[in-house]
């Protein structure tokens, strides 16, 4: 299976980038323009362990099979 691995320097608490990297509704707002919407699983808030969401208008299905929680330094 491949895999994708993106690194994104941002100044703001590791538990809110967490959060917001597993905001359905986050990523709602950022593919507006796709037309894109949740129509199966978890379909808003935050997406948790062993939870999934389906996408209409985009092929492309996610489902979280691990999770680390960030550690405060």
């Amino acid at each position: 299976m491949p895999r994708i691995v993106l690194e994104t320097k941002i100044h703001a608490p590791l538990d809110r980038c967490f959060d917001l990297s597993r905001s359905i509704d986050l990523h709602k707002i950022s593919t507006e323009h796709t037309n894109e919407e949740a129509i199966d699983g978890v379909t808003s808030g935050l997406i948790s362990l062993n939870e999934s969401v389906g996408y209409i208008t985009a092929t492309c299905a996610s489902c979280i099979s691990e999770i680390v929680p960030p550690v405060s330094v």
